[in-house]
């Protein structure tokens, strides 16, 4: 009897066995080892390196001219405008913001592909030719006379600057007038929109953490605790004086009267 036992246990340890292989034969010739599915990735971890690269091309871009990193906002794209480029090269060339060397390494690079460079330097460009011509504007003040060519200082050496850049380019007095005129607009408006976000910012940050007193016609809160136990008081006296009716209270009074 202990033998047939013994047997009975020894096959079925050798039926599981088998059906053990059996099943891993089976998982094995449906997802072989060289499938995408069965090979595990690691996540990529995240070096010095691709941290520097999502910054750049998210949150940061880093300026083609002075080679800083600032947030996007704070850097305008520049545009196959090889008359605008040559302007503000040239203006920051005259300025002594950079040498001539790095504006022309610069002015073919921008020739290639667009880059990023800081609203400064623009602002810095403009600026600076805003206020040439207005030390050499004539009393009566009127653009026209500006734009006519009496600029002739800050025309010949800008222009010594962009021979250099590009020979096919003659810049005009109103060419200096448009540049300086619209880089200031624009971010005149941009300075307008940020303020007045920056401003109803505020008005709402007080509004919402100031504690404003409640109106004069609002009774406070003292005065409407007492007004409430009083009304309670009120209820419980005129419920205890009318719980029963007067034909109830009728027998009672009889009662009185006979004792």
């Amino acid at each position: 009897m202990e033998g047939w036992k013994e047997e009975a246990l020894q096959n079925k340890e050798e039926i599981t066995q088998a059906s053990l292989e059996a099943i891993q034969t089976i998982m094995a010739e449906a997802t072989p080892a060289d499938s995408a599915s069965s090979t595990v990735q690691n996540p990529s971890k995240k070096t010095p390196q691709n941290k520097d690269s999502e910054v750049n091309s998210g949150r940061r871009m880093i300026c083609a001219l002075c080679g800083i990193s600032w947030p996007h906002f704070e850097m305008r794209c520049s545009e196959f405008n090889r008359p605008q480029n040559a302007m503000l090269l040239s203006s920051l060339v005259v300025k002594g913001t950079m040498d001539l060397n790095s504006a022309v390494r610069l002015y073919e690079a921008l020739e290639v592909e667009r880059k990023y460079m800081c609203k400064s330097h623009y602002m810095e460009a403009a600026a600076f030719i805003n206020g040439d011509l207005r030390l050499n504007r004539n009393l009566s003040d009127n653009i026209n006379t500006v734009a006519s060519g009496n600029n002739v200082d800050l025309l010949s050496r800008l222009q010594a600057v962009v021979q250099t850049l590009d020979e096919q380019i003659t810049l005009r007095t109103c060419d200096l007038v448009r540049f300086g005129g619209e880089i200031i607009a624009n971010y005149r408006k941009e300075a307008a929109k940020k303020k007045l976000g920056s401003t109803i910012e505020q008005v709402l940050n007080s509004f919402l953490n100031e504690e404003m007193p409640p109106p004069s016609n609002t009774p406070a809160q003292g005065d409407i605790t007492v007004k409430f136990e009083k009304k309670v008081l009120t209820n419980l006296c005129f419920r205890s004086n009318h719980v029963l009716s007067p034909r109830f209270q009728k027998p009672n009074q009889e009662r009185q009267e006979t004792t």
